[in-house]
């Protein structure tokens, strides 16, 4: 009895270290199923005839269903057996999958990503509460159900254990969110991108039946019930964010406020935040999200560093950009760049383990990690021209991931210090929401929209100089103009072909220009930043 209490949730037969190697690859296909690919954005607009902003929001859709589950999450641990969910889980992951393979409808496809991040969410939960007692013997979901607070010299135990296990927590996430873009890259260039989901259906299937192999069936504990009172709160949530992802995604591109849509978009967020918030302070015995738990500061604090660092992270996008326009590569070429990530993720661990052993203080990880950040832009700003070479790509992806990595996991451990452990779940819904969900769309939508408004700047001031009398441009049409003749083309038809052409270059040395531009202003920006978590109102003497 005893031997099959230390093995739970296994069978007494399974071996230990098998027991930990099939925790671990549960994190696998929940991972993988991403909803929408954004490494596939190209081929899947192509294939469905859709723009890119549809598929961007799809992805979106995916994080804001992983932020609607968080507060329910104490009395689901509760409740749960960890087979049955996993099992339960699997089974809805495989027709969502399914069904984002095949569907053509826009709707469909963000419904389906929606429901999928919120299946995603509980089984993330339930790997890292069966992993962590399973492989340390502690009972980590008592520190979210505590009544009382423990002794002093218990509770900074406990926060230094969760200081250094956030580090490779988020390492081991990260490396095989990364491994799930290069694979649905590469399903993308050899097969096809509805491939890719058929290959996550097969992990999910592979998965289901280690689980059915491996673990023990366990009687029904307590009876799970959904707190009621709660749902009305979830829907709002829900409505207020993809209402906001839907204007900040789509608001460039339909002229924002001229056009019905976002109008109506932005009228729902209002409306729905509105109520929410209304909501949350009339229930004050059924609380979705405590307006308390912003009264500390470290909340607060690791709050503002989750999205300083998503928007500047939204930076890094113009790497693989840059890297398509200046370098002949094709898009699993360019996906394969981030491969680069894992390798900035380790040494952004090593430096996190190191730096917490040493009990840095905080302000100093931060700093640290937004200089790493910064040298990657640094980098990158005496990189941009005409001709690129793609392994000079390398080492601004190893830089950034360096540094979100620190700031990533050290953050999240940072915000639960001197947090009472009735507010831990809330936190982890507030981290979850602001890092999945609202910095991911913000850094998105500023980066692409400054993007817009400085290439046609450039595209402007650019095309002012291409005239008869500028002798690159005349060459370049003359020679457009000619190659179109001696291919059969009449006079208009080849000016046409040359004039398209310039036009074309000028567009590609403008979007190059700008994305110099930007990136020189995010390190000036990111050295505000450094200067900002240094004056922060942190604790004395606060320590990693």
């Amino acid at each position: 009895m005893e031997k099959e209490r230390n093995n739970y949730p296994f069978r007494p037969s399974v071996p230990r270290p098998v027991g930990i190697l099939v925790l671990l690859l549960m994190f696998i296909p929940p991972t993988f199923s991403g909803g929408a690919y954004l490494c596939n954005v190209a081929e899947m607009s192509g294939g469905l005839a859709v723009r890119t902003e549809d598929i961007q929001l799809a992805s979106f859709f995916t994080s804001i269903g992983m932020c609607l589950f968080p507060p329910f999450m104490v009395r689901f641990l509760q409740a749960r057996r960890p087979k049955q969910t996993y099992l339960w889980c699997f089974l809805m992951l495989i027709p969502l999958n399914y069904v984002c393979a095949v569907t053509t409808s826009v709707p469909v496809l963000l419904t389906a990503c929606l429901l999928t991040g919120f299946v995603r969410i509980v089984v993330m939960l339930n790997c890292t509460f069966t992993i962590a007692p399973y492989l340390t013997g502690m009972d980590t979901l008592a520190m979210f159900t505590m009544t009382a607070e423990p002794p002093a010299d218990v509770q900074y135990g406990l926060e230094r254990k969760r200081t250094f296990l956030m580090p490779v927590l988020y390492f081991y996430i990260l490396i095989i969110s990364q491994s799930s873009n290069l694979l649905t890259a590469w399903f993308a260039y050899e097969y096809s991108w509805q491939d890719a989901y058929y290959a996550v259906i097969g992990m999910l299937l592979v998965a289901s039946l280690l689980v059915m192999l491996t673990m023990a069936d366990e009687e029904k504990k307590e009876k799970w019930e959904i707190e009621w009172t709660m749902v009305p709160d979830m829907l709002l949530m829900g409505a207020a964010l993809c209402s906001m992802a839907y204007v900040l995604v789509y608001g460039n591109m339909l002229d924002w406020f001229d056009s019905m849509y976002i109008r109506a978009a932005t009228a729902v967020f209002l409306l729905s935040a509105g109520a929410f918030v209304y909501m949350a302070f009339r229930h004050r015995e059924h609380y979705y999200l405590p307006p308390e738990v912003f009264t500390f500061r470290n909340v607060w604090m690791s709050m503002l560093l989750f999205i300083l660092a998503m928007v500047f992270n939204s930076a890094n996008s113009f790497v693989t950009a840059f890297a398509k326009i200046a370098t002949p590569i094709n898009n699993m070429q360019g996906a394969f760049i981030s491969r680069w990530a894992i390798v900035g993720c380790l040494i952004g661990l090593v430096l996190s383990l190191l730096m917490v052993l040493r009990k840095a203080r905080f302000r100093t990880i931060f700093a640290t990690a937004f200089i790493i950040m910064a040298s990657a832009d640094v980098y990158m700003y005496f990189q941009y021209s005409t001709t690129g070479l793609l392994e000079n790509m390398t080492l601004p992806t190893i830089l950034n991931f360096t540094g979100l990595l620190m700031l990533y996991s050290l953050a999240a451990a940072f915000g639960m210090k001197s947090l009472p452990s009735r507010y831990l779940a809330t936190y982890v819904f507030l981290m979850i929401w602001m890092r999945n969900a609202i910095a991911p769309v913000v850094g998105a939508s500023i980066y692409s929209n400054w993007l817009t408004e400085r290439q046609q700047h450039y595209v402007t001031r650019l095309a002012q100089t291409v005239d008869r009398e500028n002798t690159t441009a005349a060459r370049t049409f003359t020679m457009t103009k000619l190659v179109g003749q001696a291919g059969g083309k009449g006079t208009l038809e080849a000016e046409q072909l040359a004039t398209i052409s310039l036009k074309g270059r000028v567009t590609v040395q403008a979007a190059i220009v700008a994305m110099k531009d930007i990136t020189g202003q995010t390190v000036l920006l990111i050295a505000g930043a450094v200067i900002l978590v240094f004056i922060l109102p942190y604790h004395k003497g606060e320590t990693a």
